[in-house]
């Protein structure tokens, strides 16, 4: 077989091979092999530099040498930024993250903000400001996506007439504490325009306060909508789930709105009992079990994910009959109690990949931990069994002296293919030294809630 000549390849697929180095170890020492090597591995470096590389360039580089690397750089997440000696054009930027600490008062936004922006984040509290959106209204036409966390003191109008002049814009996010009105404006003013070309809507604010016809007729003008998260809804919620359940495009839909059984049946009676979001192939819901189990008759659904109370054994039943599933992940609620019989109706899902399963988060760190007293090495093993696939398995379970390293050598038998895994219970390394080596051909990353010290060898 010939000898592969890298050096004979157009220059666009050279530059394409270096995209695959991520280690920047590695690029450095490519930079040193020869001369077009050099500019490659540089390019790559330069491409998504960390934050603290510009003030060191404009330190020690004259004027045209920086503004050279600047030139270069495609992505930039600017997180408590230092303050850079000399004015730079970031020319070539298609993201850029303004974080904690990168406000106009502190660094240039006028630099950073440019007609080759496609991708924007304002994530940083006082970032999003007056003069960045009259920046990106001005120079950035073809903005793509933009997402917004912290909506502090900024001009309503200013924002409406940003989004109005992005034409191409296919991706928003609205965080937290965005006023009603100005969610109230966006949805009345844009509704049409911006709408049938949004391809991914997040509102993370509260729409409790909200008319939900609003809502309604904008997601009902979304005709390219793939991706919907919502926050809190207003109790006369029918209308908007309607809607959503309308939307032919629809692939990946959350809603933080906690659902109940009464909310939803009056929707299924609308729908005469047809099978609700059955395009939609990523699910995020919260709500009571009966709620969420009328929910999941789809067969469309490869990822579930849900916020649950008062599971029970037709809530995991409902679970187990999605033999499609390939990522499940459940939180509960502290008061919870998960049953032998519970875990025992979902082994009909042998297509998983990915299992998660937790407690919601308290103030109380020792209550986070799902509690299973009937659980045994026999018991951990025959519930694993059934996963022969599966590559991520995240088990915030607090099964400290009631399982031994018996489990986890069950755990790689029945896992080979396991990549990630979190354990979160408190794990006595004494017997692990005796376990068949290596135990977890393919494992990348291993977390363990806590270790009993011992004297023996780790």
């Amino acid at each position: 077989m010939a000898a592969f000549d890298f050096d004979g390849l157009p220059a666009e697929l050279k530059l394409m091979v270096f995209e695959y180095v991520k280690d920047r170890k590695t690029l450095y020492r490519m930079m040193r092999v020869k001369k077009d090597w050099n500019t490659y591995a540089s390019d790559q470096l330069w491409a998504k530099p960390p934050c603290r590389a510009l003030a060191t360039v404009t330190a020690v580089s004259s004027g045209s040498r920086c503004q050279y690397y600047a030139s270069k750089i495609l992505s930039l997440s600017l997180h408590r930024p230092e303050p850079m000696s000399r004015p730079l054009r970031f020319d070539s930027l298609r993201s850029l993250s303004f974080g904690q600490g990168a406000g106009p008062e502190t660094i240039n936004h006028d630099s950073f903000i440019q007609s080759s922006l496609r991708e924007l984040s304002f994530s940083g509290e006082g970032t999003f400001a007056a003069e960045s959106l009259t920046l990106v209204r001005q120079r950035c036409p073809d903005l793509r996506s933009l997402r917004v966390f912290h909506p502090f003191s900024f001009d309503p109008g200013l924002f409406i007439g940003l989004l109005q002049n992005c034409q191409h814009l296919t991706s928003l996010y609205l965080g937290y504490n965005f006023d009603s009105s100005v969610i109230e404006d966006f949805l009345t003013y844009l509704a049409g325009s911006l709408s049938t070309r949004l391809e991914e809507l997040t509102i993370s604010s509260s729409l409790e306060h909200i008319d939900t016809s609003r809502i309604s007729n904008f997601l009902g003008t979304a005709i390219a909508l793939r991706k919907l998260i919502l926050g809190n809804l207003a109790q006369e919620m029918n209308t908007v789930l309607s809607t959503i359940h309308g939307l032919d495009t629809l692939r990946e839909l959350e809603i933080r709105h906690r659902l109940t059984f009464e909310q939803v049946s009056l929707l299924l009676e609308e729908h005469l009992h047809l099978q609700l979001f059955q395009r939609v192939h990523k699910l995020s819901l919260h709500g009571d079990a009966r709620a969420l189990s009328t929910l999941l008759s789809s067969r469309s659904i490869t990822t579930l994910e849900l916020d649950v109370q008062y599971p029970n054994e037709s809530f995991f039943s409902a679970i187990g009959s999605m033999t499609q599933l390939m990522s499940l992940d459940l939180t509960f609620h502290p008061a919870e109690h998960l049953s032998e019989e519970c875990l025992k109706r979902l082994q009909p899902l042998l297509n998983l990949r990915r299992l998660r399963m937790s407690k919601v988060e308290t103030w109380d760190d020792s209550d986070d931990l799902l509690q299973l007293p009937w659980i045994t090495d026999d018991l951990f093993e025959q519930f694993l069994v059934s996963f022969p696939l599966l590559e991520q398995l995240y088990l915030d379970w607090d099964l400290a002296d009631q399982v031994t390293e018996i489990s986890i050598a069950a755990l790689a038998r029945s896992c080979p293919a396991l990549r990630r895994t979190m354990l979160m219970w408190t794990h006595d390394l004494k017997g692990w030294h005796n376990l068949k080596k290596p135990s977890f051909t393919n494992l990348e990353f291993l977390g363990l809630g806590g270790i009993h010290e011992f004297a023996g060898r780790r």
